[in-house]
This record gives structure tokens, C-alpha cells and sequence, in this order.
């Protein structure tokens, strides 16, 4: 079973930090329409807890100054509609996820290794092992 409290401990602190007024907007949308209500089954959570990361990665890499990607299948590509957003990515481009390690001076090894144990945690099974994959390919 699924550790419930993680998505709405996740979506008021995205609130609660909100800085753009998008965010707020977004965050709203993640449980819409009666699709993703996360008290329904694992199976919503799931949809609203990835819905939620999408959205609070994709607002924040903008405050990063980071623009839409048009190159890639990447979490930076831009959407107009919630069945186009649930088909786009969680993780970033490895042009994208560059330039969020340049900006924070991040380790990029040790936050993709970071996000593989976020990932696995978390039953994000398909974005842990990209994940895992690109420390290594990074890493030391």
C-alpha cells in the first residue's frame, strides 16, 4: 500500500512556496476533474502524486530560468491540457537536467542517485531506473 500523506504534504508545501502565480494554478489542477483524487485507490495517488512531481519540477526549473524544451521527451516540454501532461515525462533532458546541475552547482552523479531511491520509494519504478542508468553514466 501506498504512504498517502507523501502527495498532500507535497502539494501544500508547493503551495506554501509557491512564488509564480501558475504554480498555484497547476497544483490545482493536478486532482481535477474527479481524475487523480488521491483518496480513491493507489492507483489515483499514484496519478496525482506524479501529476503533482511534473508540475512542481517543471514550475521550478522556470524559476531556474529554464525555457519549454522542444528537443527532447523531457519534463521541460510544455502542455495545454491535462491527457497531454499525463503522457509527457517526469525526468528532464540530459540538456535540461545540465543546466539545473550548472545553475544549483549541483553533483549531477549524486542527485540522479538521489532520485533513483526517491524513485524507488515512491513506486516511480520506470523514472528509478533511468535514473540509476544516468548515475552511472555520469558517475565516477
Amino acid at each position: 500500500m501506498i504512504h498517502r500523506p507523501l502527495a498532500n504534504d507535497a502539494v501544500f508545501a508547493v503551495v506554501d512556496q509557491a512564488v509564480r502565480g501558475d504554480i498555484l494554478v497547476a497544483v490545482t489542477d493536478v486532482a481535477g476533474n474527479g481524475d487523480g483524487d488521491p483518496t480513491e485507490s493507489d492507483q489515483a495517488y499514484q496519478r496525482c502524486l506524479t501529476r503533482m512531481l511534473k508540475v512542481a519540477t517543471h514550475e521550478t526549473a522556470h524559476m531556474f530560468g529554464i525555457e519549454h524544451c522542444t528537443a527532447y521527451e523531457c519534463g521541460m516540454n510544455g502542455s495545454n491540457n491535462l491527457e497531454e501532461a499525463d503522457r509527457g515525462r517526469l525526468p528532464f533532458c540530459p540538456e535540461c537536467s545540465a543546466k539545473i546541475w550548472w545553475s544549483c552547482g549541483a553533483d549531477p552523479a549524486k542527485c540522479y542517485e538521489r532520485l533513483a531511491e526517491f524513485g524507488e520509494k515512491n513506486w516511480l519504478n520506470e523514472e528509478a531506473k533511468l535514473w540509476k542508468k544516468c548515475a552511472v553514466a555520469v558517475g565516477p
